[in-house]
């Protein structure tokens, strides 16, 4: 939320194994006061289902450990190419071990 809050002025794809995530985003920054009309919240499923990608500035993958399984990766690369300029944020939290990834 807070580089989403920071670069007001881009827009963020924020893709995520469900919309569990884009609820609590979406509360937050309701209650922050933080406008979210720009970005678009994409699952990863929905992701294989979507030939043509918006511009984006940055894209966020959640759970980025889930993007390499054989039924989301092609959709995961496919939003990646159409935003060769684009920022990739990946985030993921197994167990005791969290890691930030950032990819470009």
């Amino acid at each position: 939320m807070q580089l989403i809050e920071d670069n007001v002025d881009k827009r963020f794809a924020v893709c995520s194994p469900s919309t569990y995530i884009f609820e609590q985003m979406k509360s937050l920054a309701e209650g922050n006061n933080i406008s979210l009309e720009k970005n678009d919240f994409l699952t990863y499923t929905k992701l294989t289902q979507t030939e043509a990608f918006s511009e984006y500035d940055y894209l966020i993958l959640d759970e980025m450990h889930r993007c390499g399984a054989s039924c989301w990766s092609i959709g995961v690369q496919r939003l990646i190419d159409s935003n060769p300029n684009a920022k990739v944020f990946g985030t993921s939290a197994r167990s005791m071990l969290c890691a930030i990834l950032v990819l470009s």
